[in-house]
């Protein structure tokens, strides 16, 4: 017989600060240096320069950041963080929902992928991350030519988009209703045929959809389960996503890219497939 874990996850302070990467404040990222230069063509950015750039080109739209995080990897190369969005005069992106604006970021200057912005949602109940399986902001690597703040009001455009199609998913997650066996073949369907979660993670994603109580501490206990309550696929959804809240910045957007993917093939709609980053 096989016995699956179910057991909470470790804090977040100990998952997030895992031997690859190291959380980090926005005053600390601006004292990592962007790094010598690859070749001739290569422009190493600092991470404090793009998060810059990203936050004065949401705020000049309309929408403020309400909270941040950041961590670092492989000698503070690459970054990755994740930005909670306020609408401050913008358009509330995913108005009727359960969540709010979030954004998740990418950034390497050892060229091991492009800068990328990808959109997302915090689940307001649970504090969960859900990222769309969209076009990223930016898809661009770094080269003498890169003209940062260009290049972000190029993509400005894309990411709205981007919110457009995360909430059309969205809604039409809360409105597919779920058998139990249902249920249990598309959460199994998460490890087994997609690769979107480990299955050493299966029994913690089945325990937040069939019996919440079994599996929540305290301070989830008082904030209630009302987004795994629900007989549908977007409990499927926010049962991943409780798991992987306490993750690292990049595994919480690696995964929830592709969660998206898996759940928009299957409810047959088209989802775009962005390369994801390889932190390792």
């Amino acid at each position: 017989m096989t016995v699956i874990d179910s057991r909470p996850t470790p804090s977040a302070t100990s998952t997030l600060s895992h031997s690859a990467s190291r959380l980090v404040t926005l005053d600390e990222l601006g004292t990592i240096p962007a790094g010598e230069p690859a070749g001739p063509r290569h422009r190493p950015v600092p991470h404090i320069e793009l998060v810059t750039a990203i936050r004065d080109a949401f705020e000049e739209r309309g929408y403020t950041v309400a909270k941040d995080q950041y961590s670092v990897s492989h000698d503070n190369a690459r970054l990755f963080g994740t930005l909670d969005l306020l609408p401050s005069g913008g358009e509330a992106l995913l108005d009727g929902t359960d969540g709010g604006m979030a954004v998740g970021l990418r950034h390497a200057n050892d060229r091991a992928f492009a800068l990328g912005v990808i959109a997302g949602m915090r689940v307001f109940v649970c504090d969960n991350l859900c990222f769309s399986g969209g076009d990223s902001l930016l898809h661009r690597k770094h080269t003498t030519r890169l003209d940062l703040g260009a290049e972000l009001q190029r993509g400005m455009d894309r990411v709205f988009s981007s919110y457009r199609d995360f909430n059309a998913l969205l809604e039409r997650l809360h409105n597919t209703e779920l058998g139990d066996d249902d249920a249990r073949l598309l959460i199994y369907s998460l490890a087994l045929d997609a690769d979107v979660i480990a299955p050493s993670q299966l029994g913690k994603v089945h325990a937040w959809y069939f019996a919440p109580d079994q599996i929540a501490g305290e301070h989830d206990t008082e904030r209630g389960f009302a987004d795994v309550q629900p007989r549908t696929a977007a409990s499927v959804m926010n049962s991943v996503t409780r798991v992987t809240r306490d993750f690292s910045p990049h595994r919480q957007q690696e995964i929830g890219v592709a969660l998206s993917n898996h759940l928009a093939a299957y409810l047959r709609m088209p989802a775009a497939r962005p390369t994801a980053p390889d932190a390792n």
